[in-house]
């Protein structure tokens, strides 16, 4: 009978201290499913960089990521969607700024100025983004699939906006009329 009543009263204690106290969990040295996400972005830029996309493997990946292995294909469906996501943001971003710099100008003035911003952009990038550049370069040697639609589908619309606009300068009269736009879009 006694053991019945101490149990009671444990029970007691356990509901008056309910919501009073919060249980901390163990730290976990696993980084979480955000920062593995970052972090796998981060470090597959400098390991496809370095390797390319067929010298990579999941493996260096990961670990260059310090995430367990199955992350990748958690949050990339694999090594070709981490590829592409890589380039994917970088293309986005490049097309957003290209299509924002060079609108058509109004003036030589304004030519100059948006050429030389473009120029500028371009070669920030570069020194901002190498591993991603690299990524771009070694691509260009041995075109993929998955390089190959972006380049359509994104670069290109780099090369159009550059394309168009030169197209638009010529026309206004801001560069010789001999020029081949298509070519030094280039």
């Amino acid at each position: 009978m006694g053991s019945t009543k101490h149990l009671t009263a444990r029970s007691q204690a356990a509901k008056n201290l309910k919501g009073k106290f919060i249980l901390a969990r163990p730290k976990s040295h696993e980084p979480s499913t955000t920062d593995a996400r970052t972090a796998l972005l981060r470090e597959a830029k400098r390991v496809f960089a370095a390797k390319g996309f067929k010298g990579a493997t999941v493996k260096d990946l990961a670990t260059a990521a310090g995430v367990n292995i199955s992350l990748v294909s958690y949050h990339f469906g694999g090594k070709d969607g981490l590829y592409r996501t890589c380039l994917e943001s970088f293309g986005a971003e490049r097309v957003e700024s290209t299509e924002r710099i060079l609108r058509q100008p109004n003036s030589l003035e304004e030519f100059c100025l948006r050429l030389k911003l473009f120029a500028e952009d371009f070669f920030e990038i570069n020194l901002r983004d190498p591993d991603t550049c690299k990524m771009i370069y070694r691509s260009l040697d041995n075109l993929d699939a998955v390089t190959a639609e972006l380049f359509e589908s994104v670069f290109m619309r780099v090369f159009n906006a550059l394309h168009f606009f030169l197209d638009s300068a010529q026309k206004s009269g801001f560069i010789k009329r001999d020029l081949d736009t298509e070519i030094s879009a280039i």
